[in-house]
């Protein structure tokens, strides 16, 4: 429509032989030729990064952050993000200081989410131009399987999922050792914090009691059902604050608590098999 406009001016310019149309025209031409300069140099040097910010369960929408930044001594305009789902924001202002914005990603199995294609656009600074970029970001979610309540089966002993453990924590009190991360809270002595003094833990006396262990072989069904009634044991026991395993067919977590271990139980869990049907 822009160069129409040119051309109709341009026609007219010659047809009357009129310098002040002549003028415009030439002036509107070099606004067109500007346009197109700096609405690429608007976009040109965005710097872009991205990270999962949670891991999460099949079927719940992973979420992702995005962080922009310009170059030095350089500004973009009216960026738009839109993704391939329809979802857009929009950004008034990138400089040297990082922007970042959030957007989800639905998840339906379990394993690595990687986010979709983005679409970054801009028709700053005069509106004549849209220039737009595709960008594929290096980011990924873990997703855990969905949990499902399922009948535990036991073994032909009747043992179901205890075993016996020679020796683990009760609440015998046997002194006090500096806070590590996992540590549970209930073992926690908030008095050292409140004195302003390092966090410190409670130390228990060692005595017998049983492990729980989460056996593949107590389930049945497909992997994934599997693989789901496990992933909602593993939560039920981490919840209790129990000590329990892990066993898969050819992997095993051994017995610990806290959420260091949740983590790594349901990594596992996520992860099944996946590298194989890569491969």
């Amino acid at each position: 429509m822009f160069l129409l406009l040119l051309l109709v001016l341009l026609v007219a310019g010659i047809n009357y032989q009129n310098n002040l149309i002549y003028g415009l025209t030439f002036w509107l031409a070099t606004v067109f030729l500007l346009a197109t300069w700096h609405t690429y140099q608007n976009m040109a040097g965005l710097q872009l990064s991205a990270r999962a910010t949670a891991s999460v369960f099949a079927g719940s929408t992973a979420q992702f952050e995005l962080a922009l930044q310009a170059g030095r001594n350089k500004h973009a305009l009216q960026l738009a993000v839109r993704t391939t789902h329809g979802d857009s924001q929009s950004v008034a202002t990138v400089g040297e200081t990082l922007v970042r914005l959030l957007w989800s990603e639905p998840t339906t199995q379990r394993g690595w989410c990687k986010p979709e294609r983005l679409t970054l656009s801009s028709s700053a600074p005069f509106g004549l131009f849209r220039c737009w970029a595709y960008a594929w970001l290096d980011a990924r979610a873990l997703v855990y399987p969905r949990p499902i309540d399922a009948v535990i089966m036991t073994d032909g002993a009747g043992q179901g999922e205890t075993r016996p453990l020679g020796s683990t924590t009760t609440q015998e009190l046997d002194g006090f050792r500096p806070y590590r991360a996992g540590d549970h809270r209930k073992h926690i002595h908030w008095a050292t914090l409140a004195k302003g003094q390092p966090l410190q833990t409670r130390e228990q006396a060692l005595q017998q009691e049983n492990e729980s262990w989460v056996l593949w072989d107590h389930y049945v069904g497909t992997i994934e059902q599997r693989l789901s009634a496990m992933c909602h044991r593993v939560l039920i026991l981490s919840e209790q604050d129990k000590l329990f395993g892990l066993q898969l067919p050819d992997q095993q977590v051994t017995p610990a608590r806290g959420h260091e271990h949740r983590a790594q139980c349901l990594q596992a869990l996520a992860l099944y098999r996946l590298a194989e049907e890569a491969s």
